[in-house]
């Protein structure tokens, strides 16, 4: 058997954050595409439970419009479904660095430890650099002492307010006070959109899949074949929740998260 898979060409986050010196403005929209991919994870409840930058790959890294896909979720090897009447799930799953209080201390959780992950994962971003000092903390359970004892790691100087503000309430250590990816996802988008108008919520934005029927050439769609296919959005009042496409084959493996509406291709 052979899986094939997309290619990354630039890595993961983990190596961009030690080669390249990122602007705010790429900061932003890394964690972006990670967030609608985590929304629609948990639109699933379906738990990732190893989310941090070396999971994030990266497709591109200069280019910062609503039209490219910059980062991809990847490894789903520790993840599953969720439900809520379940609390008996593997203790112990991920990386320490980024584990939530209640999976250190192997108590029950549910899918906001993700949240606790991502909070971790922005501070490093921010940095670019290790999230826990060596000085400070020298072996991996000196960090779960100090999570599991709900101290946090502070302020940088220069870190911006949404960008703490989305950090604290994320690493909130009581987890049902962690936000839903949907709500991070719409305050980074607007904080984006203040540095960059095109990412203004209000605008309209041409889908990927209109794009690439758009740049078919002409002369070749007379040699494809035609197939019927059945579309399921999901729509709300907010502009930035979640919709995706299926076709009669089933859902594909690849998960689109360049604009406000998902597509399953």
């Amino acid at each position: 058997m052979c899986i094939a898979i997309e290619f990354a060409p630039n890595g993961s986050l983990g190596h961009i954050l030690k080669k390249i010196k990122l602007t705010y403005e790429q900061k932003l929209k890394f964690m972006i595409d990670c967030c609608k991919g985590m929304t629609m994870m948990h639109s699933f409840n379906i738990i990732h439970r190893d989310l941090k930058p070396d999971n994030l790959l990266m497709f591109c890294v200069d280019q910062i419009n609503p039209m490219i896909v910059n980062c991809k979720i990847t490894d789903f090897g520790t993840s599953r479904a969720v439900q809520e009447y379940e609390g008996n799930y593997t203790c112990g799953v991920g990386t320490p660095v980024y584990m939530a209080p209640e999976l250190l201390s192997k108590e029950p959780y549910t899918i906001t430890a993700d949240q606790f992950s991502f909070a971790i994962m922005m501070y490093e971003v921010y940095i670019q650099g290790k999230p826990y000092s060596s000085d400070q903390f020298k072996m991996p359970w000196d960090i779960a002492k100090f999570v599991i004892a709900g101290k946090r790691l502070e302020r940088k100087d220069n870190m911006t307010d949404v960008w703490w503000n989305i950090i604290t309430q994320c690493w909130d250590h009581i987890p049902s006070k962690r936000p839903p990816f949907k709500d991070i996802t719409i305050i980074l988008q607007n904080e984006l959109a203040k540095l960059i108008p095109s990412f203004a919520e209000n605008k309209e934005i041409t889908s990927p899949q209109k794009l690439r029927e758009e740049s078919i050439d002409p002369n070749m769609k007379t040699n494809t074949t035609t197939t019927t296919t059945t579309t399921t959005t999901l729509t709300s009042t907010i502009n930035s929740d979640i919709g995706y496409n299926t076709n009669q084959t089933g859902m594909s493996k690849f998960i689109n998260t360049t604009t406000d509406d998902f597509e399953i291709n």
